[in-house]
């Protein structure tokens, strides 16, 4: 093999793997890794421009169900989806990532105020009133979603995601697809 032909392989090889780095590998969407570093540059961002952003943590209801009803490879077929369904609702510049099972995370700059974040779910539910196709039946999913707003509910990318995330178990514990935020005690 010419040194060219194996430099040109070493180059593509290295960009797959820092692609696998930071990317989920069913919903090719940014992990838990890219996640932090977009939270993070978010957080920069509106400190220095004094500019709010929203945080939704995303948790599908029962996915466990359609699991073991339909077998992984249909629940992950189901994840891209949802991953996709996700992005087409959202604008060039926000960041959508898959941190883990079924949980998936929004970052959206400059969303002000709650009122243009509900607009922003809305879309979302709306996006997902067609069913889905599992083993040629419509199946329909439910989601539950925690909000924070940055910097009222936090001043660090840490605070926002958990404030986010208690906001997420309050809406699960009031029922099953609906959306919560954060509220001081």
């Amino acid at each position: 093999m010419e040194q060219q032909d194996w430099l040109k392989r070493y180059e593509r090889l290295k960009k797959d793997v820092d692609y696998l780095h930071t990317h989920d590998t069913i919903t090719g969407l940014p992990n838990r890794l890219l996640f932090y570093d977009r939270l993070d540059l978010a957080v920069i961002h509106a400190h220095r421009n004094k500019e709010r952003f929203v945080l939704i943590i995303i948790d599908v209801d029962d996915f466990h169900i359609i699991n073991h009803k339909y077998g992984n490879h249909k629940g992950d077929a189901l994840l891209k989806e949802t991953g996709n369904r996700l992005r087409s609702t959202l604008r060039k510049g926000d960041t959508i990532a898959r941190i883990g099972g079924d949980e998936f995370i929004l970052i959206l700059p400059g969303v002000m105020y709650k009122k243009d974040a509900i607009k922003v779910i809305k879309n979302i539910y709306k996006a997902f009133e067609t069913p889905f196709n599992l083993n040629n039946e419509g199946v329909k999913i439910s989601f539950s979603m925690g909000i924070s707003i940055f910097p009222e509910h936090g001043n660090s990318g840490d605070e926002i995601l958990k404030n986010a995330d208690i906001a997420l178990m309050n809406a699960k514990s009031q029922g099953k697809n609906l959306y919560n935020f954060f509220a001081y005690p």
